[in-house]
């Protein structure tokens, strides 16, 4: 059993809607935005704001680019936060469950008004979330996102971990393999396949 398990946050832990910001975003007239968000480049402003590069305010202004006149920043913040659904309370107990045998670690790609946001979400205060991690490492603090090797090596190195003895656990396949790529385990979890969390971990045998 290997010792050190690193957890995604959001569509691992943390419940989110992919599609609701695009849907909230086409209600206010804003087209677009599609290409932005799924822009590659290194200086898509996404990701910017992302590795805490970009200013919240800057990247709100960035949106209003793209919307008609009547539209202001509290609704591009608002329709950009729709994406948060929540967390299951059973979720809490999981994570209570694995840190009395495993070294947990959560490490999520993550901006300044989702991080906000989601803190005011949690089904118990964000301190007693935050304490059942050894660390947390958020990409608009640390400055390094998934599936990008710097993150994960940040992590591994601040911790004295083993990469052969640590595994990640995303929703997306890109990010888990891009820990694969420094020695960690990356474990996909298949949502649209209607796996879940408990089921993942169930089926490699450590819960």
């Amino acid at each position: 059993m290997k010792p050190n398990l690193i957890f995604d946050l959001g569509g691992v832990l943390f419940d989110i809607d992919y599609q609701a910001p695009a849907r909230h975003f086409q209600s206010l007239g804003m087209n677009g935005l599609k290409d932005l968000f799924f822009n590659p480049e290194a200086n898509n402003p996404f990701h910017a704001y992302e590795r805490g590069h970009i200013s919240s305010e800057e990247f709100g202004h960035h949106l209003l680019q793209f919307a008609p006149n009547h539209v202001r920043l509290n609704d591009i913040q608002y329709a950009w936060n729709s994406i948060l659904s929540g967390m299951a309370p059973d979720r809490i107990e999981v994570l209570q469950v694995l840190r009395k045998s495993h070294r947990i670690f959560l490490f999520s790609n993550i901006n300044d008004w989702h991080l906000e946001a989601y803190q005011n979400q949690l089904p118990v205060p964000y301190t007693e979330f935050e304490s059942l991690f050894e660390a947390v490492y958020y990409s608009c603090k640390i400055g390094h996102r998934k599936p990008d090797p710097e993150g994960f090596l940040h992590i591994l190195n601040s911790h004295g971990l083993e990469a052969k003895e640590t595994v990640f656990i995303d929703d997306l396949k890109e990010n888990a393999e891009g820990a694969s790529r420094v020695g960690i385990e990356g474990w996909h979890l298949d949502l649209a396949a209607g796996e879940s969390l408990e089921s993942l971990l169930q089926k490699k045998g450590i819960l």
